[in-house]
């Protein structure tokens, strides 16, 4: 499922789902926010924007991106399939059930996360 609308010949482009997709190839990949802005030269906050989907990153950051995670530009523009196969596992559960699973399966990132830590 693509987000990208094209008007014409220009692109416009969702900026939470390229957030949304940095911040979860980075977290996947356990580096944190600070060493991969350094990384990729640009400021933690920026980074922080881009993530949040405040900020869209230029065509040339996104390359830089790209290639730090050694995927092609076209990953950011579009929802990862695990996004999709996750939401058509977890659409028949309910938020409390969802929650009560994480709770089991991952006591310890649960308890962190009500502690107000991000993981």
């Amino acid at each position: 499922m693509s987000s990208e609308v094209v008007i014409g010949n220009q692109f416009l482009l969702d900026p939470a789902l390229i957030g949304r997709n940095i911040r979860f190839l980075r977290k996947v990949a356990k580096v944190r926010q600070r060493d991969f802005a350094k990384k990729i030269g640009v400021s933690q906050n920026h980074l922080v924007n881009i993530e949040k989907g405040c900020a869209t990153p230029s065509i040339n950051l996104l390359a830089r991106i790209a290639f730090a995670f050694n995927k092609e530009l076209s990953y950011f523009l579009n929802e990862p399939p695990i996004f999709e196969e996750v939401r058509n596992i977890l659409k028949d559960y309910t938020g409390r059930e969802i929650f009560i699973a994480l709770e089991i399966f991952f006591p310890e990132e649960m308890r962190m996360l009500k502690k107000g830590y991000t993981l």
